[in-house]
Formats: structure tokens, sequence, C-alpha cells
């Protein structure tokens, strides 16, 4: 991983061929009414057309050729005016445009879901594989509940049908460590949304394990002792209860990668021992760098054969 740059408007990280521009904004609606008890990415200023796009020619300049896939996002959803006004979206699409990076995706609250800005992207990104990232979280109701994030089904499922309408392609993101489960619950709960996720349209789901940042209610929670981050072991276990051929499907985020680079020091990641650490570092970093079917699940073999610990055996004898 590589911070490229880190200014007020705009932070640039780069793994292998993919990167995340992340863009100012006066953060997410959502927070402001105590949704996600998990989330806490804060607010800045309000993002300006000409800086949005000066700064995404920059972001080009210095990427393009090297990356084969940007994520555009903000402190909350990237494709909601309320964060970011539209002419500083079209201000950035305009500036991607003129590059050579094949694949867009914008993560983004389902609700922000228009058929008026899916045309609009259309339109201003000609030639572009365009990709609409969406929170799914849980397929389950009381996991929703239980982090204080309201979804209705239909209208995400809707929205799914419109994005691909379109000729674009969707991203579910699925937590991994849900509160008031056991760990045996937790990755029961996670299996099922995956593969509930993709009986819905998803074209590929993205693994979010738990991270407790600050300034948030997990935070509080962990304090009080009533909730401890999953273990690494947990997404290896999703894995292997996965059909094979979703395997090249499906990726990792937020998954210690950034702490092992120095980076969000202060966010507690999953949890793993000494021993595993390093291992599991690299065998995400493999996973998620190469999208290979058959070459993924000899990455999992290899993973659940040769690295063997007590962490992995007792975990989910845990409390969450």
């Amino acid at each position: 991983m590589e911070i490229l740059s880190d200014n007020k408007t705009c932070k640039v990280t780069v793994w292998d061929k993919f990167s995340t521009w992340i863009y100012t904004s006066r953060g997410c609606r959502f927070r402001r009414t105590g949704s996600c008890i998990m989330c806490n990415y804060g607010e800045g200023e309000t993002l300006r057309p000409l800086e949005a796009y000066r700064t995404t020619r920059r972001n080009v300049k210095s990427l393009d050729g090297k990356v084969t896939a940007v994520l555009i996002g903000s402190y909350g959803s990237i494709l909601d005016p309320y964060e970011v006004p539209t002419i500083c979206l079209r201000a950035i699409c305009l500036a991607l445009a003129k590059s050579h990076i094949p694949t867009i995706i914008f993560e983004t609250h389902y609700t922000t879901i228009t058929d008026k800005i899916l045309r609009n992207l259309k339109r201003w990104l000609p030639g572009k594989d365009i990709v609409i990232e969406m929170g799914f979280e849980s397929a389950s109701e009381r996991s929703r509940k239980t982090i204080r994030k309201s979804i209705d089904d239909f209208g995400l499922f809707r929205r799914m049908e419109m994005i691909h309408d379109h000729g674009m392609e969707v991203i579910l993101n699925v937590l991994v460590g849900i509160p008031k489960l056991t760990p045996s619950e937790q990755l029961t709960d996670a299996v099922m949304s995956v593969k509930t996720a993709f009986f819905r349209g998803a074209d590929e789901v993205t693994l979010f394990p738990m991270n407790i940042k600050p300034f948030t209610e997990l935070t509080t929670k962990y304090l009080h002792h009533m909730y401890s981050p999953p273990s690494s072991w947990i997404l290896i276990e999703v894995l292997n209860r996965l059909e094979p051929r979703l395997l090249g499907r499906v990726s990792f985020s937020w998954y210690g990668d950034r702490q092992y680079h120095g980076e969000c020091t202060d966010v507690i990641p999953p949890r793993t021992c000494l021993v595993c650490k390093t291992p599991l570092h690299e065998f995400f970093t493999e996973w998620n760098s190469h999208r290979d079917q058959k070459y993924r699940e000899t990455l999992l073999e290899s993973i659940n054969h040769t690295c063997s610990c007590k962490c992995r055996l007792l975990y989910e004898e845990e409390p969450s």
C-alpha cells in the first residue's frame, strides 16, 4: 500500500493496480442521525468544482497507466449531492474521462441511486466500466438493527436492477463480526449474507471485518468490555464455506492492511496473534491482487494447510 497524497481535498491510496480516491465532504447524512455504530469518517470542507477537477487531473497524471481501477469515495456517499455537489461530481468524471483507467467504482448509499445519476455517469464517462459499490452489511434484519443500519431490501434490489439496466456492475459490502453474536453466529451471518448478495444479483462482494474506530458507539462498547474485534481467521472460514465458483468474486477491505503500513493507527483491526499476523496479511494482500478463481483456490488451500495456530482453534469459543 502506498499513500500517494493526503491533502484537504483528496486522499489517494494505492494497492498494486487498485487505487482509492477519497474526496472531502461535509460528512455522511446518516451519521447525523446516529446510524451505523461502527462508522466514523468525519466531516470536512464542501468540495468546490475547480479544485475537484484540478485534484482529479493531478491524480490521473500520477497514476494513469499504473492502475486499472479507481474507487471514488467521500466521507459517506460520493453520489449524494448533500455531500458532494453534482457539479463537483461532474468535474471529477470529466477529468477521469481523459484518463486510460478502464474501471471506475463509485462508493455510495443505495438511496442515492437514481436513473438520472446513472445516465449522467454513462454520459460523463464514455467507454469506462462503471461499478457502483453499496453497503449491504447483512442479510439479517436483526444484525442490521444491532449496528443501526436501516436498509429496505426491495429498494436496494430495485436499484441493483437499475444499475444493471444501465450496463454497470454492482459490488455489495458485507460486514463480518456483528456485535451481540457469538463468533459461530458471526460466521453464519456473514456466509448467509454473501450468498444472499450473489443470489440477489451482486457481481462482487467485499468482506469488511469490523474495525473499532475512535469516536464511535462501537468504541464505547469495546471500552466497556461489551465487544471485541473478530479474529482474522473468521474471514478464512467464510471463504471455506463458499462455493468455489464464488471465490473469484469476493475481496477484502480493512483487514488490517492500513495498520500494517502505519496508517490509521488509532483504529483496532481484526485480531491476529504474532504467529499468524504476517502470513494472514500476505494471504489477504495476495488474494486481492489475483482474481482468478483457480489461483485463489490454491491460496486458500495453502493457508488452510500451512498455517496452524492455537488462536485459530480457539477463536470460535470466545465471546463477541
